[in-house]
């Protein structure tokens, strides 16, 4: 079948078949997926860990609301700690609510929005705080900086007949960067392999209006949804379902980025988004790792075994060969893969924004449980690590009392 033979392909340019993806080793390794299910469902931190609980007399779930700030306490005595003393929030448009916090308030709202969070509540950088007109609770220059995730760019090919899988299932590990800093074991770039069936169409849907629309009629709500529109229509078509059943992609994901971002709001306004900037590319080197790690994609088509099933390139095309024409195609259809990561970052030193143990720095009662906290974004998703920042936090506030 298509795995099989992507796996063989593989394995002539380099790549050992895994048999176990979590073993520590991921330089030229490619295998099967190991992901958390639980029977036929995705097993989610909330089935794991919120479901079996929802009757307990001491948890309420609270859905459909927005937090918009931190409300904080001053500390006692001269130069006391502020003290994290309960949460502002909002459900949908009823008026604004309060929720006190007796012990501790567990900031959990991603990398993203954790950081949002924490400058609408006064802790960020005092300088850019005064201007919005923010009270500064603690001056952490660092929230919101450092902002890591990886980027990535799918290339398109078509084969003889239909791909006989139903969503991805092969992943492949491979060090064709620098490597620098890296210990031998590891990698800097992730291979995925899936039929373009399973999610093309919700791809475009998703993607299109950014990748295609000008920023005037991307941030509006009829160009967005007329292109969105027209994407539905063309996938009820059986003669474009036919071919798509051909396509299969290869997603070359950049795994260790030395780019570093940012999220910063603008306005005080809790409504407001903030502003992401990914950086992508910033560093000279990611690019270039994403050249190589596309050209490794290429001889993995290339290769006899898929060759024999077909391996007709169609993003890009076959006349895109230089390097500089391949950086060109990366450029233009390069996105997130939604691993943000690294900015609230943890640590011993003056630029770290949460200790070892996730409290935040400067202030009392505040904890930062998300993959904001990651020191470095890892070659992997970031589903599993980040229970596991969760699962610690629980084990750091259970040891202290």
């Amino acid at each position: 079948d298509f795995t099989e033979t992507a796996i063989f392909a593989a394995e002539q340019v380099g790549f050992r078949r895994a048999e176990d993806l979590n073993d520590g080793d991921l330089s030229g390794v490619l295998g099967y997926e190991w992901m958390n299910y639980a029977g036929d469902r995705r097993r989610s931190s909330y089935v794991a860990f919120l479901a079996p609980h929802l009757l307990r007399p001491n948890l309420v779930v609270e859905t459909g609301a927005k937090a918009r700030r931190i409300l904080f306490a001053e500390g006692e005595g001269e130069g006391g700690v502020p003290r994290a003393c309960g949460v502002e929030y909002r459900v949908g448009d009823e008026s604004v609510r309060a929720v006190a916090a007796t012990r501790e308030v567990i900031l959990c709202a991603g990398a993203l929005e954790s950081p949002r969070l924490l400058q609408l509540s006064g802790i960020g950088a005092a300088p850019a705080l005064r201007a919005l007109g923010l009270p500064v609770v603690r001056d952490l220059p660092r929230v919101g900086e450092g902002l890591r995730d990886h980027p990535n760019v799918t290339l398109f090919f078509r084969g003889h007949r239909e791909v006989d899988c139903n969503y991805p299932q092969l992943y492949g590990f491979h060090r064709v960067g620098r490597g620098d800093g890296l210990p031998p074991e590891q990698a800097d770039t992730c291979f995925v392999f899936y039929p373009a069936r399973s999610s093309l169409r919700e791809a475009m849907i998703r993607m299109l209006p950014a990748m295609t629309l000008p920023p005037r009629l991307r941030d509006g709500a009829v160009a967005p949804a007329m292109l969105r529109g027209g994407v539905k229509a063309a996938f009820r078509s059986a003669a474009l379902r036919r071919f798509i059943a051909k396509v299969y992609g290869i997603t070359v994901i950049l795994g260790r980025p030395k780019s570093r971002g940012s999220v910063r709001i603008e306005s005080a306004d809790p409504e407001a988004p903030a502003v992401v900037d990914p950086a992508y590319f910033a560093d000279p080197e990611d690019l270039e790792t994403m050249v190589r790690g596309v050209a490794l994609a290429r001889r993995i088509a290339a290769a006899e075994p898929l060759r024999r099933w077909g391996s007709r390139a169609l993003m890009p095309g076959a006349g895109v060969r230089s390097d500089r024409r391949i950086a060109r195609f990366i450029r233009k259809n390069a996105m997130t893969t939604y691993h943000f990561a690294s900015t609230c970052r943890m640590g011993t030193d003056a630029d770290a924004v949460v200790d070892p143990t996730l409290r935040v720095r400067g202030v009392a009662g505040l904890r930062v449980a998300d993959a904001s906290v990651m020191p470095e974004v890892l070659v992997s998703a970031l589903n599993a690590p980040s229970m596991m920042i969760g699962w610690r936090a629980a084990q750091f506030i259970r040891d202290e009392g």
